[in-house]
């Protein structure tokens, strides 16, 4: 197996694409397996307004079981966690710890180190959703490091990292009140077959008040599609984003 690492080039070097974490892992024959390409605060969902459907959905739930597969280096699951305790600090306990997983062993091991390269993009990000507190959950380590920074235990503790594969996995979680992350990872599984399989698992696994949130590069092989046959709907005005409606009883 092959790996390409490459971190985000300098600001001069500018693409307007993506930033953050690049990194390509082929099989011995040269063909691309995967890559686990990832940033702070990704674009292809509102963050915002995607903190507030989960603070109303779960306004009146006592636990959130949230889970972030292909987590890569933490990028994912950390700006979540970021999100929540800033803009929904007096709710936001709820949520954690956030269970994120990844089949690399190598990315688990990066996710676990506290020390993080954080580019300008991704610091820029984290500045803003963060309302300007970037300096509360990281700390410059010194003057020669450049953009390396110690992550603070405040926001470490709030996710658990695992070495994990989702097909495997994702039988094993709760049914009720679970938010599950797997974004931009399904056009690497082995067929569109595999990506059906994968929604109809957790369509039978997630079965009360659930949310399963993808990327944008998932829908190059219809994953959103998959979602909706497998039971969920699509989030209004939240692109990306499918939820399992809460059960309805009725009485009379």
């Amino acid at each position: 197996m092959k790996i390409t690492p490459y971190m985000h080039p300098s600001y001069n070097n500018y693409n307007p694409f993506f930033y953050g974490y690049k990194r390509s892992v082929y099989d011995d024959r040269g063909k691309l397996l995967y890559r686990n390409d990832t940033q702070f605060f990704r674009f292809d969902l509102d963050w915002d307004l995607f903190g507030c459907y989960l603070k109303n959905k779960y306004r009146n739930v006592d636990k959130v079981n949230v889970f972030s597969y292909g987590c890569s280096n933490g990028a994912e699951p950390m700006s979540l966690a970021l999100l929540l305790k800033e803009q929904y600090y007096k709710s936001c306990n709820k949520y954690f710890p956030i269970e994120a997983r990844d089949i690399d062993p190598e990315m688990i091991s990066i996710a676990k180190n506290p020390i993080k390269s954080i580019p300008h993009e991704d610091y820029c990000a984290i500045d803003k959703f963060t309302r300007g507190n970037f300096k509360k959950y990281f700390s410059k380590l010194d003057d020669s490091t450049g953009a390396v920074y110690n992550t603070g235990e405040s926001l470490s503790d709030c996710i658990n990292y695992s070495v994990t594969d989702i097909n495997y996995d994702i039988v094993s979680i709760p049914p009720k009140n679970t938010v599950v992350f797997c974004r931009n990872m399904w056009p690497y599984l082995k067929s569109r077959v595999e990506c059906e399989n994968l929604a109809n698992m957790l369509g039978k696994t997630l079965k009360d008040n659930c949310v399963v949130v993808i990327g944008d590069f998932d829908n190059a092989v219809g994953a959103g599609d998959y979602l909706m046959k497998a039971g969920f709907r699509r989030v209004r005005d939240l692109p990306n984003v499918y939820e399992i409606p809460p059960k309805t009883f009725w009485f009379f």
